[in-house]
């Protein structure tokens, strides 16, 4: 890139404000203790695709995904497909998944 022309964004979340739960790895965790990971990351993405309704044309989407979402991929397909998104998005499998997992 020659210059400083915003391509798209990169979708972040967060918990409750000033809550144990408010930064994301506390809030994933908490997930993973009670074996809801695919559905938060699900809700999260959801959340992340009707904001990113508000972006300017031609911008993109970035969202992490963990393993075990896309382990449930007929999960994560059908509640997507349901959401009102904008057509350009992509993922990143995110580094913070459990090791020794086979994706």
């Amino acid at each position: 890139m020659k210059d400083d022309t915003v391509i798209g964004h990169e979708a972040l979340v967060r918990g409750p404000m000033e809550t144990p739960l408010e930064f994301p790895d506390a809030l994933f965790q908490m997930a993973r203790n009670t074996e809801k990971v695919p559905e938060l990351d699900i809700l999260c993405m959801q959340k992340a695709l009707v904001s990113a309704l508000e972006f300017q044309r031609g911008l993109q989407l970035f969202l992490n995904v963990y393993p075990e979402t896309l382990d449930n991929a007929d999960l994560l397909f059908r509640q997507i497909l349901r959401t009102p998104s904008s057509p350009r998005w992509g993922s990143f499998l995110n580094s913070q998944a459990p090791t020794g997992k086979r994706i």
